[in-house]
């Protein structure tokens, strides 16, 4: 599948999705939410909750320091990052190898659409969501 992401950026990756990474504690919860318990595959020590589902998943570093040979080898089909979150620098170098999906929230309504696209993204909403 081929999407266009928050920095219009242009991601192809597998679909639906059978290896996530998540490098931002909200939107694991949002993973989570959605039901995906056994698509993540990597998260950042930050990303606590849900705890009981939280504990057993592969820690690859913090929000502003994981660590790429990490998540390489844990061969993701998509890695789900923010603008804010993640650092610049290390979500270009990362992109280089996998596809890097990129949030970029700045009120509800970009809060509701990354939701809505995150969701069509892993195959759990049908529908193509609105463009911003």
């Amino acid at each position: 599948m081929t999407v266009i992401d928050d920095l219009n950026r242009t991601i192809t990756f597998y679909f639906p999705p059978v290896k996530i990474v998540s490098l931002v504690p909200s939107l694991t919860e949002l993973l989570f939410d959605l039901g995906l318990n056994e698509e993540i595959v990597g998260i950042t020590k930050y990303c606590i909750y849900p705890e009981d589902k939280t504990k057993n998943v592969k820690k690859i570093g913090g929000t502003k320091n994981f660590k790429i040979d990490e998540i390489i080898i844990l061969n993701p089909d998509i890695v789900i990052a923010n603008k804010e979150e993640n650092t610049k620098e290390l979500i270009e170098n990362l992109s280089e190898y996998l596809p890097v999906y990129v949030t970029d929230i700045k009120d509800i309504d970009d809060a509701l659409n990354s939701i809505e696209n995150i969701a069509f993204i892993t195959g759990k909403k049908k529908e193509k969501p609105l463009a911003k």
